[in-house]
C-alpha cells in the first residue's frame, strides 16, 4: 500500500498496482509530463509521498494530472463488476477523486472529453496537445472557477 498525501487532513490509500496503473495511464495520455514519472518511482520506493513537500508547481501538476487521469478511466471503465481488477481500481480511482474533492479548481474553465479510435482522452484548456483523427467527438463540460480566480475577476 502507498500513501499519497495531499495535505495534512488528506490521504489516499492505494496499492501499488492500482497507483502504477492509473500514474502510466496519466503519461499516456499526456496528463503528466514525462519529467513527472520519477514520482512514480518515488512513491513505490517510499511507500507514497506528500505533496506538502513538493515543490508547489510539482505537487499542482501531479494532483491535477491524476484527477485527470482517474476522472478519464472511470469514464473508460463504466459500469464494471467491482469483484474483479477493473472493479477495484475503479473503486480506488472513485476514493482519490473524493479525498481531492476541493482540488476542482483548474486553469482553464472547462475540460475536454475527446474520444478517438485511440480511446479516451481529457485535456485542460489548451495544454492537450495530441493529433486526433477525424472521428473525434468532443464534449465540453463547464467546470465552475476557482475561488481565487472568480475573487481576482470581481476585485
Amino acid at each position: 500500500m502507498l500513501s499519497i498525501r495531499f495535505d495534512d487532513d488528506r490521504e489516499w490509500w492505494v496499492s501499488s498496482n492500482v497507483f502504477e496503473r492509473l500514474f502510466l495511464s496519466a503519461l499516456d495520455h499526456d496528463q503528466l509530463a514525462p519529467a513527472l514519472e520519477e514520482w512514480r518511482h518515488v512513491a513505490d520506493a517510499n511507500g507514497g509521498f506528500s505533496l506538502a513537500d513538493i515543490e508547489p508547481a510539482t505537487a499542482r501538476d501531479l494532483r491535477a494530472g491524476l484527477r485527470a487521469a482517474a476522472s478519464a478511466e472511470l469514464v473508460r471503465l463504466g459500469d464494471v463488476d467491482l469483484q474483479t481488477e477493473d472493479g477495484t481500481y475503479k473503486v480506488s480511482l472513485e476514493k482519490l477523486l473524493a479525498v481531492t474533492d476541493g482540488d476542482q479548481c483548474l486553469e482553464a474553465q472547462y475540460i475536454e472529453y475527446l474520444r478517438n479510435d485511440d480511446g479516451l482522452r481529457v485535456s485542460r484548456g489548451a495544454r492537450w496537445a495530441s493529433a486526433l483523427s477525424h472521428a473525434a467527438v468532443k464534449i465540453i463540460l463547464p467546470v465552475p472557477p476557482c475561488a481565487d480566480t472568480a475573487a481576482a475577476a470581481s476585485g
